[in-house]
């Protein structure tokens, strides 16, 4: 996945993207996640709208998770479409939520 490609990324899904592919061994993980504070806290005055990313991306991601436990693990049930499917919705289903927090945090 392309950072440069998705401009609707959110903080946190870069966030969930290092720490998974950190958990999968991918040294090359640390480089990718921008230097930022955590948006856990509300802004003073500017109000932030926050977006989930499209769908397709937490699809692609999932597979790229699949394609990297499978080469790690020497299990190809990870690549299997079940599985990815799995991760990709309970990614999107995780980023929803943490959406719908920090627009209800920027709104505060």
């Amino acid at each position: 996945m392309s950072m440069k490609s998705e401009s609707s990324i959110t903080y946190e899904t870069l966030e969930i993207r290092s720490e998974m592919l950190r958990r999968v061994g991918d040294l090359s993980a640390t480089w990718r996640t921008p230097d930022a504070t955590s948006c856990d806290a509300p802004t003073s005055d500017a109000k932030i709208n926050y977006y989930a990313p499209r769908a397709a991306v937490f699809q692609l991601f999932a597979q790229q998770i699949g394609e990297q436990m499978a080469e790690i693990c020497s299990d190809p049930r990870y690549m299997e479409q079940a599985v990815v499917d799995g991760l990709a919705n309970f990614l999107k289903v995780v980023c929803e939520l943490t959406v719908k927090r920090l627009n209800r945090l920027s709104k505060a």
